[in-house]
């Protein structure tokens, strides 16, 4: 699919009226067609069966929806210094969670370090949706314990962050991390590495989570008003 076929199908499937609810959620200052997110999907299938690379080098970003599919796209591209290269072409139109959320980081071990330098990069980025991409990117090395002590080096760089969405998603990030590496990661909790923001949205994501026990549920809870207590 080309530019001017995308367009077509994004008109095809507008859906103007449910416009200001879908800025309500997504936060988004971009023109918006306002399109399931399915057909997104399906639209990046599609190009991904041409020459994806042509069009992730000629893509323009003129609505909220270019940039879905864009990351969708790009996050399929293996070699590892043209996905860089491209990330950080996309980077500038990200305005907005979703944008950011669309992308996934899917890597060998024997490219983890060159991952971990490029969240290293984005987490002291001045963009604060750049950040958001780099802790997006630690989500992806949970696997051991070294690349969970990297991670949680570079979550430190974070503890005085202000940006609500950025805060938030590291949240998320120690969330997922207790749940894959328990010990490491109440550890790293009990520790002053984080701000309070983000250690009571740790523990009310880890408390809503079907897979932490009613037992740990308990002891994070414990921690938090110890904290801030």
């Amino acid at each position: 699919m080309d530019k001017e076929e995308i367009e077509k199908v994004l008109l095809r499937n507008a859906m103007p009226e449910k416009e200001q609810w879908s800025r309500n959620i997504i936060r988004t200052n971009m023109p918006m067609y306002v399109v399931k997110t399915q057909v997104l999907k399906d639209i990046a299938k599609q190009v991904l069966k041409g020459d994806y690379l042509e069009y992730l080098n000629n893509e323009t970003f003129e609505h909220y929806e270019n940039t879905i599919i864009y990351a969708k796209v790009l996050s399929k591209v293996k070699d590892f210094e043209t996905f860089r290269t491209l990330l950080y072409r996309y980077i500038p139109y990200v305005d907005n969670w979703a944008s950011c959320d669309s992308l996934e980081f899917s890597f060998k071990p024997s490219e983890q370090s060159k991952f971990l330098n490029l969240a290293g990069e984005l987490i002291v980025d001045l963009r604060p949706y750049a950040r958001r991409i780099g802790v997006r990117i630690l989500f992806s090395n949970l696997n051991s314990k070294d690349s969970t002590l990297q991670a949680f080096e570079l979550i430190k760089k974070l503890k005085g962050e202000q940006e609500y969405y950025v805060n938030m998603c590291v949240a998320w990030f120690l969330c997922e991390a207790y749940i894959k590496q328990r010990d490491l990661t109440d550890e790293f909790l009990r520790q002053d590495f984080i701000n309070d923001f983000v250690l009571a949205k740790t523990v009310s994501k880890c408390r809503d989570s079907f897979r932490v026990s009613s037992e740990d549920k308990e002891r994070l809870k414990q921690l938090k008003d110890s904290k801030l207590s």
